[in-house]
């Protein structure tokens, strides 16, 4: 390889960084950092950290802290999986630059995230919640173009001074008569499902089964209607 190149050797340039490239290529621009700030607290850049949170934690085990709403000594877990959500505040942003490229204002911050989620969909009781720091790339000037994420690191444990700034989990009441019904309907479906396969189980029995599944599928995310399929033998399609 090096016979390859030799004589044309200066015409390289290795680049460590997305500083390294912007150094070389961009023109470096004051910024107002609160409106960097605004643009990261944005809706639509809260989605999309929450998005690349889900994926992120399917990737590399999140660590976070388990919290009881009546109990304020939390308890470290890890995971590979959000149980539902997760919701996203905004915390620490350092390191901000701008630079201008092809008459464009483009920026690059650290971020770091607060990430909570019910450890089951509903249920305020129990939250596990992380910090994550991020690096972030952005449009001040558009900022409905949310950011793009270049790099992360793996979330942690918020500290106890992030505790009271983690964000609030609310579900409209909409969403949580919905949740009430699919669990009645689910029951029911299993209700009748247990009597056709097993005739002789009593009332007591038929309800133990169904809480352990409906349960089971709460804490572990199994498919309601996959179980339904295999208590029919098989009689029923699954999903």
């Amino acid at each position: 390889m090096a016979q390859d190149l030799a004589g044309v050797t200066e015409r390289f340039v290795r680049f460590t960084s997305l500083t390294d490239v912007l150094t070389k290529f961009a023109t470096e621009v004051t910024i107002d950092d609160q409106a960097v700030r605004d643009v990261l607290r944005g809706e639509n850049t809260l989605r999309v950290v929450a998005e690349r949170a889900r994926y992120e934690a399917t990737r590399h085990r999140f660590v976070g802290s388990l919290l009881d709403g009546t109990d304020d000594s939390p308890h470290q877990i890890s995971f590979h999986r959000w149980p539902c959500g997760p919701e996203v505040a905004l915390g620490e942003v350092r390191d901000i630059r701008a630079h201008e490229i092809n008459g464009h204002t483009w920026c690059t911050a650290t971020a770091r995230w607060l990430l909570t989620s019910h450890v089951r969909p509903f249920d305020g009781d129990k939250t596990i919640n992380c910090a994550w720091e991020t690096r972030v790339m952005l449009r001040p000037t558009a900022p409905e173009g949310g950011v793009t994420i270049t790099r992360s690191q793996r979330a942690v444990p918020p500290t106890p001074a992030d505790v009271p700034h983690l964000p609030k989990i609310e579900h409209s009441h909409k969403e949580l008569l919905h949740a009430s019904r699919v669990e009645r309907e689910v029951a029911v479906a299993f209700g009748r499902a247990i009597s056709e396969r097993f005739p002789g189980l009593d009332a007591a029995a038929t309800e133990e089964i169904i809480r352990n599944i409906t349960n089971r599928q709460r804490h572990h995310g199994s498919d309601l209607r996959n179980e339904r399929f295999l208590l029919s033998g098989g009689d029923t399609d699954p999903v």
